[in-house]
């Protein structure tokens, strides 16, 4: 038997998702007032990036090993992609916006928010759950077992949460796994978390999220296998220092660079053109 509807939670979800947006719009307001780290270039104000929480971990070493070669601070604001593209749309404030989903960089394009583009990495969708697997959870039908919680991204914040609803909403299985799901969270890493806590048995993420978490197994679904998506990271029209701002998005898609960072965190690199990128190519 299934179980019930969980339509309270999934509007609390929403709730927290509205208030995150004004809080994060602050957050980046404040971010041109901070003072630039010490021994650093203060020439200039610090590159502000919106990332996508899938990318934080290697985002981070990218970051730190950028503002040691070149002299400048790299403020990251991380998020779902969907909550950072609404960040920008109300603020116009900002350098950079990296995506986990294709169709953010093309609505920034359509609101002419972003100019440039770069393709960085490519990511899918799979189940994660605790390591060996406890409640030998093999396809999407398991999650939906009254013996299994588990928990989503946010659809209307998050890449994994749009690319999942997506995918369901084709298969005809969208507002049955919706009702099931235990929690809706506003990003991959906090769904990560969840399991990794033990809050919940399973969850929908990025494989490459998945890949940083020894605790978590990954369990591939063939359905959502193939919703590949293409991590991609734009120069914002609104940039006060564009050149700067094109300078990192360069060193991102860097084979000696941020690509060699991706591959240690088993991301998949893309050429230009979004085909997976073989190591050693330019």
């Amino acid at each position: 038997m299934m179980r019930g509807g969980h339509s309270e939670t999934a509007a609390r979800a929403w709730i927290i998702s509205v208030g995150s947006i004004l809080t994060a719009a602050g957050l980046v307001l404040g971010l041109y007032w901070l003072p630039v780290g010490t021994g650093l270039d203060s020439s200039e104000p610090p590159l502000v990036v919106y990332c996508a929480a899938v990318m934080k971990a290697p985002m981070e070493e990218i970051v730190r090993a950028y503002e040691q070669e070149h002299g400048r601070t790299v403020q990251l604001q991380f998020g779902g992609s969907g909550l950072l593209l609404s960040n920008i749309r109300i603020v116009r404030l900002g350098d950079l916006y990296l995506a986990a989903d294709g169709s953010y960089i093309r609505k920034a394009r359509e609101q002419q928010l972003v100019n440039q583009t770069f393709g960085l990495a490519l990511i899918r969708p799979v189940i994660a759950v605790r390591q060996s697997n406890p409640k030998t959870i093999r396809t999407l039908g398991d999650l939906l077992r009254d013996d299994v919680t588990f928990a989503l991204a946010n659809p209307d914040a998050a890449a994994i949460g749009r690319t999942v609803r997506s995918i369901l909403q084709t298969s005809g299985q969208w507002e049955q796994v919706k009702r099931c799901a235990r929690v809706f969270k506003p990003t991959v890493t906090d769904v990560v978390n969840d399991i990794k806590l033990g809050s919940v048995d399973a969850g929908i993420v990025w494989d490459a999220t998945a890949h940083q978490y020894p605790e978590l197994e990954i369990v591939r679904v063939p359905g959502m296998d193939a919703a590949v998506q293409e991590i991609t990271v734009g120069v914002l029209t609104c940039s006060r220092q564009p050149v700067t701002a094109l300078h990192f998005a360069r060193y991102l898609r860097s084979e000696k660079d941020g690509l060699a960072v991706l591959r240690t965190y088993r991301y998949e690199p893309v050429d230009s053109v979004g085909a997976p990128l073989s190591a050693g190519a330019p």
